[in-house]
């Protein structure tokens, strides 16, 4: 029996679909036909797998699935469909599989099934869990296939996973730019560099992942100076400094880093959720670094109901020798930042994430000015960024009142000297009074 789908495949998709791999992930630019690809691809592999096979195509909403992709599935499967299921989604082949669009807003909906292939697209916008939590062990028992395709949107976990697939060869990879691929016409191409932001383009076009977010605040400068990002390790002759920002609910975020006479080396980053002030404490000892100040929030002043003890004093009596951050208004903190930016130079591999919070961090869109505002969205990318923006008052404060050189001077009887005098001074300004 000779089976035909109404489907001609571009030429830069031809090895896709030949792959022998379990696994794909396709970068693919904008208008380049992967949602078609994808369908066209579940559809053959469905109609000559097994009669009882079933088959997922995710998008990380449900009507955007109904909206992108069932008219589509509908015209291949015409002449194979036994059934369509208007209501579930679904078409019911006529050697008895199923292919069914999903939802990642509800992917709860998915549980306690089992899966022969799975396809999720614009899997940048799809939450990790659902792979983690249940895609992967619907496909277990029957091994099933997985296909993971969409647009860069930074470097999230459809980065370093792209980034895992480019390195092992039992994964197959396509990445297509609309400079390379030739689906887009080059007037279109001009256009749209005309009417889109640079970073957008980039991003959705010629597939980067380091292409910072419209409205970032600090994307341009992190992607301008050459060795910013690159190999910077600790050095174990220098002081340590730490700024952080503490979530109690949520992330808590953590930068590293040693000063130079030409700047600052940042040296690692940290984050994680809903973890205890032990935790941080036993994780600041472990790394083995020679901490000169832990600088934390002004908030860690406040008492814990749990512990009827504030931040600061449960890191004192684990001896860390914190101090509060200066204290001013978060766009006085965000000026603070990129003018300190052009003198960080980050430790590739160990602030990595840090760095792509950084690019992420960005304005708040106002639908009805149709601008952004003057104010940071506060997500996932605020807290690394809220750090950052201590650890730059703490540099800038640093220069703008450089402590003069102290004389060591005893009383007669000696019952006090004048270094002590300065210490006391210093520690009672009001940004570091505890």
């Amino acid at each position: 029996m000779r089976i035909e789908i109404p489907y001609i495949p571009r030429d830069k998709f031809d090895p896709f679909h030949e792959r022998e791999q379990r696994w794909a992930v396709l970068v693919v630019h904008r208008r380049a036909g992967k949602t078609t690809s994808l369908l066209a691809d579940m559809l053959r592999r469905a109609i000559l797998g097994a009669p009882d096979g079933r088959y997922a195509f995710i998008a990380p909403l449900l009507s955007q699935a109904k909206t992108i992709a069932w008219d589509i599935l509908k015209q291949f499967s015409f002449d194979l469909t036994e059934k369509a299921h208007e209501s579930e989604l679904r078409i019911d082949l006529i050697n008895g599989a199923r292919i069914r669009l999903f939802g990642a807003d509800n992917y709860d909906a998915l549980r306690g099934q089992r899966l022969d292939g799975v396809a999720m697209d614009e899997y940048a916008d799809i939450a990790p869990e659902v792979f983690d939590e249940v895609i992967r062990a619907a496909l277990a028992d029957r091994q099933g296939w997985g296909i993971f395709s969409g647009t860069p949107k930074g470097q999230n976990h459809f980065y370093h996973l792209a980034e895992y697939a480019k390195r092992h060869p039992d994964w197959f990879y396509l990445e297509l730019k609309a400079s390379e691929s030739g689906y887009v016409a080059q007037s279109e191409l001009e256009s749209a560099k005309l009417q889109m932001s640079p970073e957008v383009y980039q991003q959705e076009f010629e597939c980067s992942w380091i292409a910072p977010r419209s409205g970032s605040y600090y994307g341009d400068l992190l992607n301008t100076h050459a060795g910013q990002v690159d190999h910077h390790p600790y050095d174990p002759s220098l002081p340590v400094e730490v700024a952080c920002d503490l979530g109690f609910t949520d992330s808590s975020s953590w930068w590293y880093w040693q000063t130079y006479p030409d700047g600052y080396r940042i040296i690692d980053f940290d984050e994680g959720d809903n973890k205890t002030i032990d935790y941080w404490c036993d994780l600041l000892q472990a790394k083995g670094y020679k901490y000169s100040t832990i600088w934390l929030p002004h908030d860690a002043r406040a008492k814990s109901f749990q512990t009827g003890k504030s931040t600061i004093e449960q890191m004192l009596a684990r001896d860390m020798p914190v101090r509060i951050s200066p204290e001013l208004k978060i766009q006085h903190g965000i000026d603070a930042v990129k003018l300190q930016i052009p003198k960080w130079r980050f430790h590739e591999m160990t602030t990595q994430q840090g760095i792509y919070h950084l690019k992420m961090y960005h304005r708040k869109w106002n639908p009805k000015t149709k601008s952004y505002s003057d104010t940071p969205r506060h997500d996932e990318h605020s807290h690394a960024a809220d750090a950052a923006r201590y650890m730059a008052l703490v540099q800038k404060e640093h220069i703008v009142e450089a402590v003069p050189v102290r004389p060591t001077v005893t009383s007669i009887d000696k019952a006090f000297s004048l270094e002590v005098l300065w210490s006391d001074r210093d520690y009672d300004r009001p940004t570091d009074r505890i």
